[in-house]
C-alpha cells in the first residue's frame, strides 16, 4: 500500500540543458500567415484596453484629486479633470454645503467616465469617440487656465485613447479577414 517511489532530482544545469534540447529543431526563421496575424491581433487587443482603460483612470483620479483638495492639500495628480477640479475649489471655498453638493456632482460626472470605459471595453465606438470628445473639451479648460501641464497631459491621454479607439476598428477589420483555427 505504501509504496516508497522516488521522484528524479535534477539539478538547474540539467533542467536547462533538458529545455535547450527539447526545444531544438522547434525555431523557424519564417511565420506563417496566420501566426501574424495572430500576433497582430494581440498587438492590438493590449493597445484596445489600454485605451479603454484610460476612462477608468480618469474617473478614479478625479475623484481622489477632489478628496486631495477638500482635505485642505494644495496638491494634485494630473491624471484627472478640469472640470472637477473647478468644482472641488469652488465648493471648498463655499464650505460645507459646497463640498457635499461638489461630492454629489463629481460622483456623477466620474461615473460619466466610468461608463465611458465600461462599454469602451464592449467594443463600443460611440463610447471611445463620446469620452474623446469630453475630454477634449475639458481639455480646452485646462488650456484656458492656462495650465499648460494639465493641458499637455490631456494631450497625452486623448492619443492613448484614440490608439485604443483606432485599435478597435483594425481588431473589427482583422476579424473579418482571420482564418479559423482547425
Amino acid at each position: 500500500m505504501g509504496e516508497n517511489i522516488k521522484e528524479p532530482v535534477y539539478d538547474n544545469e540539467e533542467i536547462i540543458e533538458m529545455s535547450e534540447n527539447e526545444t531544438e529543431g522547434c525555431e523557424s526563421s519564417q511565420t506563417s500567415p496566420q501566426t501574424e496575424i495572430i500576433q497582430k491581433k494581440i498587438q492590438m487587443e493590449n493597445t484596445f484596453n489600454s485605451g479603454a482603460g484610460w476612462f477608468y483612470w480618469i474617473a478614479g483620479f478625479s475623484l481622489i484629486n477632489s478628496a486631495i483638495i477638500f482635505s485642505g492639500s494644495d496638491w494634485n495628480f494630473l491624471v484627472g479633470l478640469g472640470i472637477t477640479l473647478i468644482i472641488s475649489y469652488v465648493a471648498n471655498e463655499i464650505g460645507p454645503l459646497g463640498i457635499v453638493l461638489a461630492i454629489i456632482l463629481n460622483i456623477v460626472i466620474a461615473g460619466v467616465y466610468i461608463t465611458f470605459g465600461y462599454y469602451a471595453k464592449k467594443k463600443h465606438t460611440w463610447a471611445f469617440l463620446t469620452g474623446m470628445i469630453l475630454y477634449s473639451l475639458d481639455g480646452l479648460i485646462c488650456l484656458l487656465a492656462q495650465d499648460w501641464l494639465y493641458f499637455g497631459f490631456h494631450i497625452f491621454v486623448l492619443f492613448c485613447i484614440w490608439g485604443g479607439y483606432t485599435s478597435l476598428r483594425k481588431l473589427r477589420k482583422l476579424g473579418a479577414e482571420m482564418i479559423p483555427m482547425a
